[in-house]
């Protein structure tokens, strides 16, 4: 959330990680929440200063959100200050990952929109692949996780110019 300033259009992911960051947003922040996340519109809605954009689509009760055709065409007109994208894998080779065809396809939309991507990820999705590759790892602005990556990854983000941030 600190990387959030006043103004910006921010894209929330589905996923537990997303959602956190609207739960600690500087008190009072005007901002543009976009979001295909039920949970993330059910978070943004408590905040009068947020204004909330859902994708809208079709319901997938696995990842609680929209997606499809739908989500896609809310999309495309849309410009992205920054967005907060979670993922079920990451590795260097590979990039980011997730299980779901129609996630995958949200989220690479969503960063051909985006001026910052921001991996939000805990330390287990780091050294695993999923079905579908979603975005390169260098392609990202900065990389968010809970604790101290391993060599390759800090070596990498170093060498791709991505901010690494662990806590």
């Amino acid at each position: 959330a600190r990387e959030i300033r006043e103004g910006d259009t921010v894209f929330i992911d589905s996923g537990s990680t997303a959602v956190n960051v609207l739960r600690h947003l500087p008190p009072r922040i005007k901002i543009t929440v976009v979001t295909h996340s039920l949970p993330a519109m059910v978070e943004a809605a408590k905040y009068d200063n947020v204004n909330l954009i859902s994708l809208g689509g079709v319901f997938n009760s696995s990842t609680s959100s929209f997606v499809g055709i739908g989500a896609q065409q809310a999309l495309s007109d849309l410009r992205i200050t920054k967005a907060f994208l979670s993922a079920t894998g990451v590795t260097v080779e590979s990039g980011m990952s997730n299980t779901t065809f129609l996630e995958a396809e949200i989220k690479r939309g969503v960063v051909a929109h985006s001026s910052n991507v921001i991996l939000i990820a805990d330390s287990s999705k780091l050294g695993h692949d999923a079905t579908v590759t979603f975005c390169r790892l260098q392609d990202i602005s900065t990389m968010i996780i809970d604790q101290k990556p391993a060599p390759k990854y800090i070596e990498f983000c170093r060498a791709h110019n991505v901010r690494i941030i662990w806590e």
